[in-house]
């Protein structure tokens, strides 16, 4: 059995993007394992987010077609404290990718080392086109973070995936999967799961959830 404990975070209230009718969640795990810290996957909206809104996250999104509440007690940072927990033991963040909804959070936790798809990070740094500069916003890492990257030829078929491997520094529960079937999102962007005993994914990532990407 796993012994990782695993708490759902919603990092953001998005009021005016729903799925099945229901409003969208800035979905973030909270991993606490026995020797690595506490792990982040995502890190939603963060505190300079809620601070100044529409700067950080864009007119449009802020103010258009997204709407997110203003609920500063959701930054990640709020809530790892609500748990009793101290922000200093989140060592590691995993980002699924690097969209504006998914990546606020990282500057609350600059000590952090940060995971993430080689191929991603390159898309997010470059920038190309219109809704690329929406997507990607660069003051959300300007603070530098200690990123580690992975490239989909390093990993291994796993259960259907074309690509899976472990993370630098985290339990061999934590593992990353390249999935392409998702719709918005770069090619090379990540999803995390974390598999049990029997090697059954049991934590599927925001953006899985987002979009129903099943994992079976």
């Amino acid at each position: 059995m796993s012994d990782l404990r695993v708490h759902h975070l919603n990092c953001a209230h998005v009021t005016a993007m729903s799925i099945g009718g229901l409003p969208l969640a800035c979905h973030v795990l909270l991993i606490e394992t026995p020797s690595d810290g506490l792990v982040l996957v995502d890190s939603g909206l963060g505190t300079a987010d809620y601070a100044a809104i529409a700067s950080r996250l864009g007119f449009a999104f802020a103010r258009l077609y997204a709407r997110p509440t203003v609920a500063p007690a959701l930054a990640a940072i709020h809530q790892v404290r609500a748990l009793g927990h101290r922000p200093e033991d989140v060592r590691h963040i995993v980002q699924t990718h690097l969209d504006l909804d998914h990546v606020g959070g990282l500057s609350d936790f600059p000590w952090a080392a940060v995971h993430v798809h080689a191929d991603e990070l390159a898309a997010a740094t470059d920038r190309r086109g219109v809704k690329a500069r929406g997507r990607y916003r660069p003051a959300m890492w300007a603070h530098g973070p200690d990123f580690t990257t992975y490239a989909e030829e390093d990993g291994e078929a796993w259960f259907g995936f074309s690509a899976v491997r472990a993370l630098a520094g985290l339990p061999e529960q934590i593992l990353l999967i390249h999935c392409v079937a998702i719709p918005t999102v770069t090619a090379a962007s990540p999803s995390t799961a974390s598999p049990d005993g029997s090697s059954t994914p049991v934590t599927p990532s925001s953006t899985t959830v987002n979009y129903r990407c099943d994992l079976r």
